[in-house]
């Protein structure tokens, strides 16, 4: 018997919800430990309009993407859940909360890590497991 895969909607807002949650929890118990990012791309972009514009073009392309997509593709979920996660931040909070903090690197949340694995999960897949699927 094949096994039925989830719809990405659940994994969509799984991810989401899982992010919103830690994001809650953190804002109203532990306000120290946030940061309110206005900005995009680790803070570098802090244009509003320009911030606004990038996310809705980008979110849509995703979106149409993993409608278009005959399977389950978690690199494109990944991303979408990342983008949507953050972009409900900047209507709640007029920012995006970043709570992980790398004296390194710039603060960021988990929705950055789905994306930041999302867009590597697609980049290996578009280079070699699309290569390998041609040669067969």
């Amino acid at each position: 018997m094949k096994k039925k895969a989830l719809n990405p909607l659940v994994y969509l807002f799984l991810f989401i919800a899982v992010d919103q949650a830690i994001k809650i929890v953190l804002w109203y118990k532990f306000p120290q430990l946030v940061n309110l990012n206005q900005g995009i791309l680790f803070g570098c972009v802090t244009n509003i309009y320009l911030v606004g514009i990038l996310l809705i073009i980008g979110s849509s392309i995703l979106g149409y993407l993993i409608y278009r997509s005959k399977q389950i593709d978690i690199a494109l979920i990944l991303i979408l859940s990342g983008a949507i996660s953050n972009i409900v931040d900047r209507f709640v909070y007029k920012g995006v909360i970043d709570y992980i903090h790398i004296s390194f690197w710039s603060d960021f949340n988990l929705a950055d890590i789905y994306i930041v694995v999302g867009v590597i999960i697609y980049i290996y897949k578009l280079l070699f497991i699309s290569r390998y699927k041609q040669s067969d």
